[in-house]
């Protein structure tokens, strides 16, 4: 059979992400980008349409589950996962993409499912869809003066048990605001690499290649954009190592450590490196940095990172501190602990945590956290310092993890991050902690807690 092109290929590649999102605990980054490969006919409108449909039905997902519930005779949980997500993707386009004619809509949806199940499935999906074509913006809201639960639940899309969970500590109306800034499409946030060039040349040299360019007080090497007319990637500069991706609420995460030139530092988890290459910038590539990863793939991508930043300081190494330990004790001046989490402070740039996580979820993770921050903080001398972040708010992941390793590691005091004079304050607690939140600082949600070892 010849394969579908054009619309239709975009759109059962769409599907396919979404099925294998529902099969497995990976992470959207990773299942789009293997996905868009196996594809390498689709155009970059293609590739258009296939993000802007993934993540409408991830960010919009709670309100089109409601749709379809009210419009079909079959629980959802009945409903094959493969055909369920067929008629997301037709409410999505009927009720949230004025550019893509209903007709269209339907029809391909059609098509979708006679490939998927037998007939009488998609004469469902398509009942389904004509009657959400007819009525579907007539349907009346919940109230969310009656019943905020579920006014918030339906109208933001989120599950009932986070709703609930922030409803207990913000406040319906707050919690409303959260959500909504939750489902806002972030702004793309860059970090001017100060050892290849200044901020104002960047801004100089992309200011014409994007719209609403934004330029930070605080972090200071921070700007932001949207709607690149390239591929960030291909934007000037970018070749050269003159910038960065990253969020600015992850750009704190360095300065609240602080390293300085000359120092030993130990980033414990990681990753991509983009914390790794912030800190040698602060040190202006002066003293030792050694990245640590439990993957080696991820590191081998750190360095490559390292080398189009023009960053010398880094060395890399694979290293699990759940297991045996590896690296000499109190060898390090300072110590990044940037911990795997639950990642509900990115919901906004990963609307599928909002459907893969779970109250145990924030459980496990709590445990893995206080296991690898009790371990790093090993590896830091007398009067070193550990700086502990994760980009979730929830209380078990940020306050929790603090409170039991303080308790279990009497020699380590907390003390208020540093912040510039023209900083926020109001992004650090009673305690000195560095908390942010997408509807308060426009930020992702981002916790930090730095704890000094008595000398």
């Amino acid at each position: 059979m010849k394969p579908p092109a054009g619309k239709d290929k975009s759109r059962i590649t769409a599907a396919r992400i979404l099925d294998r999102l529902e099969s497995g605990d990976q992470v959207l980054d990773v299942v789009l980008d293997r996905a868009l490969d196996e594809e390498p006919g689709l155009t970059r409108k293609d590739r258009a349409l296939v993000m802007a449909l993934v993540y409408g039905v991830l960010r919009n997902r709670g309100r089109i589950d409601w749709v379809i519930s009210s419009f079909s005779k079959t629980k959802l949980k009945k409903i094959q996962p493969e055909i369920l997500n067929i008629l997301r993707m037709g409410v999505f386009q009927l009720l949230f993409l004025d550019r893509v004619p209903p007709a269209l809509a339907v029809d391909s949806s059609v098509e979708m499912a006679k490939k998927a199940a037998p007939v009488f499935v998609s004469k469902f999906v398509n009942g389904v869809l004509r009657n959400v074509e007819r009525k579907g913006r007539g349907l009346q809201l919940p109230d969310f003066a009656k019943d905020p639960l579920k006014a918030i639940c339906v109208a933001e899309s989120y599950p009932e048990w986070m709703v609930k969970r922030w409803i207990k500590r913000f406040g319906a109306e707050e919690t409303l605001e959260l959500c909504k800034a939750g489902n806002k499409i972030a702004p793309i946030t860059i970090r001017v690499n100060s050892l290849a060039a200044s901020r104002d040349e960047v801004a100089d040299q992309i200011r014409d290649q994007v719209k609403n360019l934004e330029l930070h007080d605080w972090p200071p090497m921070a700007m932001s954009f949207s709607a690149p007319l390239v591929p960030v990637f291909e934007l000037p500069g970018f070749t050269e190592g003159k910038f960065s991706v990253q969020d600015a609420a992850s750009q704190m995460t360095a300065l609240c450590l602080d390293p300085q030139p000359g120092e030993k530092v130990l980033d414990a988890c990681a990753g991509l490196g983009s914390k790794t290459s912030h800190m040698a910038q602060l040190m202006d590539n002066k003293g030792e940095i050694l990245a640590a990863d439990l993957e080696p793939g991820k590191l081998k991508k750190l360095e490559e990172e390292m080398a189009r930043l023009k960053v010398s300081i880094v060395t890399t190494r694979a290293v699990d501190f759940t297991g045996e330990r590896s690296l000499e004790p109190q060898g390090f001046d300072k110590v990044l602990v940037d911990a795997p989490c639950t990642g509900l402070g990115v919901i906004r740039r990963n609307p599928d945590s909002k459907w893969s996580k779970t109250l145990n979820s924030i459980h496990k993770h709590a445990k893995l956290q206080g296991m690898i921050l009790s371990r790093a903080a090993e590896l830091v001398r007398p009067g070193g310092l550990i700086l502990y972040s994760v980009c979730s708010m929830e209380p078990e992941e940020t306050d929790g993890v603090i409170k039991a390793f303080l308790r279990n590691n009497e020699d380590f005091t907390l003390e208020p991050s540093p912040l510039p004079k023209d900083g926020d304050q109001t992004m650090l607690d009673e305690h000195g902690c560095m908390r942010t939140f997408p509807h308060r600082q426009g930020m992702d949600g981002f916790f930090a807690a730095r704890m000094r070892r008595r000398a």
